[in-house]
């Protein structure tokens, strides 16, 4: 078998990569590479090997320039493309998928999603990777802060900052950059008892949202996750409507496992188990997903829209509809239910229940006099 010829130090030299060509070298220690964005051929090889030869010149006088900004193609050169951020994506992402498993849907569109801000913040969604700088990245994060939360800037740091180690791209601009905390808020509050009331009385009244009532319900006096109530299906449901199994969340794209991976079996209360005995009820034929939007499909994440328009009718402050789950979880505890017991059914680390989810409980706990 030929071994590879190894680059001699100091030298500059034209490599192959999907397709295109790049310069490597070594300098302080350190493997540099420069993304051409060229394709393989006689011409793009004669551009790129002059690139490799003033680099070698200029490591040899020191007149190297740690920049890279002396070598890069100038845009709108007829040699060819710089490489830009989506592609520099879909060489990570077509990587990633053959080589890594993605364990929710969300988790995979936050690489595209972060890609994506970034090319808002430059209004220009042919940006090339050339173009992305210290003082560009620093640019960024000023304005990302007014755009996105503390938490999703983070995630998507951490999803950028594995596309350009992918891709090798030396100097990398998002080496070492962090995000402080910053716009912190108080977690928001659960609904309280007469809240609750409101919400179910006014999906029941409303004129033309009243077919999520017994949705609105469930979610109320259930505890499961969103996505869990809109993937429960009538084959997974006892035939005494006494019993669900919870296995599959419903999300924009289908259907997946729950969020955990792990399902759970919950025994209905009286009050759910009549509910869901009504409601197949009025089937002959007991099947697909328990409950259904207004146009007659499974329920999706835009049942947000629906759910805020009813809350500002009734004069209650928005919250969010996962919110039901944390009132359920919080009044339970208040009502002195086994935070074990809870946990199970909520499909929780008893923990995480009450890191997060214990908003009524000691409300308004007051230090005590111990001296």
């Amino acid at each position: 078998m030929k071994r590879k010829k190894k680059t001699p130090k100091g030298v500059c030299a034209v490599q192959l990569d999907k397709d295109r060509l790049r310069l490597y070298w070594r300098h302080e220690g350190r493997k540099c590479f420069l993304y051409l964005g060229l394709p393989d051929s006689k011409i793009n090889r004669t551009v790129a090997e002059q690139k490799a030869n003033q680099i070698t010149i200029d490591l040899a006088t020191g007149n190297y320039d740690s920049t890279l900004e002396k070598y890069r193609l100038q845009p709108g050169d007829p040699r060819g493309d710089s490489l830009t951020l989506s592609e520099l994506y879909r060489r990570f992402w077509d990587w990633k998928k053959k080589t890594e498993a993605i364990t929710t849907e969300r988790s995979g569109e936050n690489y595209r999603y972060a890609i994506l801000l970034i090319l808002k913040y430059a209004e220009n969604d042919d940006l090339t990777v050339s173009r992305v700088s210290a003082d560009f990245v620093h640019g960024f994060l000023q304005w990302a802060k007014k755009e996105v939360s503390h938490g999703t800037l983070v995630t998507y740091l951490v999803c950028i900052k594995a596309i350009w180690k992918h891709g090798e791209i030396s100097p990398n601009p998002w080496e070492g950059v962090t995000v402080k905390p910053y716009g912190l808020k108080p977690p928001s509050e659960a609904f309280s008892l007469e809240e609750v009331h409101r919400i179910i009385e006014a999906f029941q009244n409303h004129p033309k949202y009243s077919c999520y009532a017994d949705f609105v319900r469930f979610l109320l006096c259930s505890g499961v996750r969103i996505g869990e109530a809109c993937g429960l299906r009538w084959e997974n449901v006892r035939e005494d409507c006494g019993q669900i199994w919870i296995g599959e969340c419903f999300t924009r794209t289908g259907t997946r496992p729950v969020k955990t991976g792990k399902s759970r079996t919950i025994r209905l209360s009286p009050a759910l188990t009549e509910l869901l005995l009504s409601r197949r009820g009025e089937r002959t034929n007991a099947t697909g997903y328990v409950f259904l939007s207004h146009t007659g499909k499974p329920i999706t994440p835009e049942f947000r829209r629906i759910w805020q328009r009813v809350l500002t009718e009734i004069g209650i402050p928005y919250r969010r509809p996962y919110l039901c789950r944390k009132t359920f979880v919080s009044h339970a505890l208040s009502q002195g239910m086994n935070p074990v017991d809870i946990a199970k059914l909520a499909g929780h680390d008893v923990n995480v229940l009450y890191k997060h989810y214990a908003g009524v409980v000691n409300k308004n706990l007051t230090l005590p006099e111990v001296y």
